[in-house]
């Protein structure tokens, strides 16, 4: 019997030039190890994703950081969200533009 190997979720936080990082099977798993309070958090910070290949990094501002790691309903949101994110695989996470010019004949 084959064990299919599944690849964690790897998060690191990054704010005023200090570090975090944890591991985790979900996304929400991972948000919740972090044991960050309000006075660590004291100015924007990047959040990066990964799971095996793909990556996203994304520039956040310390009100929303704060949120994210202290309140549970913002963490589900955003685990959900990230989690979005890492699963697409557009490159840029920016949709393809409509083409509002066309006409019909």
């Amino acid at each position: 019997m084959e064990k299919k190997t599944t690849t964690n979720y790897k998060i690191v936080v990054e704010v005023l030039g200090r570090k975090w990082k944890q591991e985790g099977k979900t996304v929400e798993e991972t948000l919740a190890k972090f044991t960050l309070g309000w006075e660590q958090i004291k100015g924007k910070g990047i959040l990066t994703i990964s799971r095996g290949s793909k990556k996203h990094t994304h520039l956040m501002p310390a009100h929303l950081l704060r949120r994210i790691f202290n309140n549970k309903i913002t963490r589900g949101i955003w685990a959900k969200n990230l989690t979005l994110l890492v699963k697409s695989d557009n490159k840029t996470n920016i949709p393809e533009r409509l083409d509002i010019e066309k006409k019909v004949d």
